[in-house]
């Protein structure tokens, strides 16, 4: 159907006990841009990305589900090949 491969992003929100251990949050979203970001590695220096999507920490499951999964729904009840593909830590949200 001429649908290449996609990569989008999505991180959770910092936990309470993150919050509460003022944990560093070294995850940088530019308001402006939905396909960069940039983390901060352990030297401080900050590193850039760009993928096809970045979804912010608090999206909600359904535009999650809006952008990523009903494309390729659809896709498959067309009857082509379709497969999403998620990484992440155990408890993290990937469902």
């Amino acid at each position: 159907k001429g649908e290449t491969v996609q990569v989008v992003c999505r991180f959770r929100p910092e936990s309470k006990q993150e919050r509460d251990n003022k944990g560093r949050y070294i995850l940088e979203l530019p308001e402006s841009n939905d396909k960069k970001l940039s983390i901060e590695d352990e030297h401080g220096s900050l590193r850039h990305f760009k993928f096809d999507k970045v979804l912010p920490p608090f999206a909600s499951q359904e535009e999650t589900y809006d952008f990523v999964g009903a494309p390729i729904v659809k896709s498959v009840l067309e009857g082509y090949n379709g497969a999403i593909i998620a990484y992440g830590q155990t408890g993290s949200g990937k469902t």
